[in-house]
């Protein structure tokens, strides 16, 4: 995903930066940025990301984590789909 989301920024002539899209807990931290300078307003932020004043941190853990969320959240489902089974009943 990371080299499909940079060529398509690339071109665009954008720069990739992550974002806060976490689907369940235990992917919460995983990737973020860090910036060189605090950024006290948004054009100090625009500033930073088109100078590439910034690192994009991943988590070695982020596969791992991304299989058990969509683990715990199968047997969510399997698990509601019986209470709502018994509940017909």
């Amino acid at each position: 995903m990371k080299q499909e989301v940079g060529e398509f920024a690339s071109k665009l002539g954008k720069p990739v930066v992550t974002g806060s899209d976490s689907h369940h807990p235990l992917q919460y931290g995983c990737v973020y940025n860090t910036f060189a300078q605090d950024c006290l307003t948004i054009n100090e932020l625009k500033q930073a990301i088109l100078s590439g004043s910034y690192t994009i941190h991943i988590s070695d853990s982020l596969p791992l984590r991304v299989k058990a969320a969509k683990a715990i959240k199968k047997v969510l489902k399997e698990n509601l789909q019986m209470s709502l089974q018994t509940v017909s009943l």
